[in-house]
């Protein structure tokens, strides 16, 4: 036990619940104080301080002796401490197993009580929209009562992190958005002999999260497959029409950012909150009904805005349909 004002104070406390005739040693003489009391306190402070620091993730100021000073905690840490000190000491002082079970009850509430209180103060220093829309799905209200208190506002987070660029590509795929459809100039060449019947090559579009469509000249639809990242198709491609990775779901039309949050929450929740996943599993399903409904309501036309400028391509002499080369050579297929 690290010896100062602060951490004797706290044992202190714990006595007092327990008992209002004790009074510990200043920090000026703890070292020679042999009294019983102050040594089970220590002992207790041990085992007590290591077993709150371990139950959170505490964003308390950073410092290697956080975990054996609590200088720096908050008020609600320190009263959980406290408790959990007079759980420790109650067998020692009182002696009897109902006391025990009374302070490790009243323990337990505490600690969940400093948790939320944590939690509260993490989640109103996230500024992210996004995120902040997200928390909301998963952690509408954090309940003391719930055995099931996520250890930190960053562990949801870090776990939305890792999963959101597969889930951004899941959501562009579902369906060929209107915002996102793009269409490109991409030119084929033949490929070696012996791969009829389909015989030409071409790139996937920079940025493709699905491909929808492939062209020949004269605007006639292709028969295409997709192998790695190039196209290979019976007759010579032109342009391809794809559903772009727009890599910005905070800016995508309401519906389908909506769409997006609810298969983020519900994969996140697998883990972090798994008695929630069936709820956000339904609030998916329901959410993609109604994007791909307000999806097929769009009467514009947004692909030629994201798409190619074609009056651009022209006047630097690039045609839709000329011989440009590929940029790569398709992986070995030429």
């Amino acid at each position: 036990m690290t010896i100062n004002a602060s951490n004797i104070a706290v044992c202190q406390e714990a006595l007092y619940l327990l008992r209002q005739d004790v009074d510990l040693p200043t920090v000026a003489n703890a070292a020679t104080d042999d009294s019983l009391e102050w040594r089970k306190s220590q002992v207790s402070f041990g085992t007590a301080i290591a077993e709150v620091w371990a139950a959170h993730d505490w964003t308390v100021t950073a410092s290697a002796a956080t975990d054996a000073d609590t200088t720096n905690w908050t008020q609600a840490m320190r009263a959980a401490l406290a408790y959990a000190i007079a759980r420790e000491l109650a067998i020692p002082l009182a002696g009897r197993m109902e006391d025990l079970k009374l302070w490790a009850s009243l323990a337990a509430q505490k600690l969940a009580q400093a948790r939320v209180e944590e939690l509260e103060k993490e989640r109103k220093a996230v500024t992210d929209a996004l995120t902040r829309d997200l928390l909301a799905l998963l952690v509408p209200r954090f309940d003391p009562t719930d055995g099931h208190l996520p250890r930190s506002i960053k562990t949801i987070t870090d776990r939305a992190s890792a999963l959101a660029d597969g889930v951004r590509h899941v959501v562009l795929s579902v369906h060929p958005w209107n915002f996102a459809k793009a269409e490109e100039p991409t030119p084929s060449c033949k490929v070696p002999h012996g791969c009829d019947p389909y015989a030409f090559a071409s790139e996937v579009p920079a940025g493709c999260a699905r491909l929808l469509a492939v062209y020949a000249h004269g605007g006639r639809l292709d028969d295409w497959k997709v192998f790695g990242s190039s196209i290979v198709a019976r007759a010579p491609v032109v342009k391809a029409v794809y559903v772009r990775d727009d890599k910005r779901p905070d800016r995508w039309p309401s519906a389908i950012r909506r769409l997006y949050l609810y298969r983020l929450a519900a994969d996140t929740a697998q883990t972090e909150v798994p008695n929630l996943v069936e709820l956000l599993e339904g609030k998916y399903a329901a959410a993609l009904r109604d994007a791909k409904a307000e999806d097929a309501r769009e009467s514009s036309t947004p692909k030629d805005a994201w798409g190619r400028n074609h009056y651009v391509d022209a006047m630097h002499g690039i045609r839709p349909d000329g011989p440009h080369l590929p940029r790569h050579s398709f992986h070995g297929l030429v």
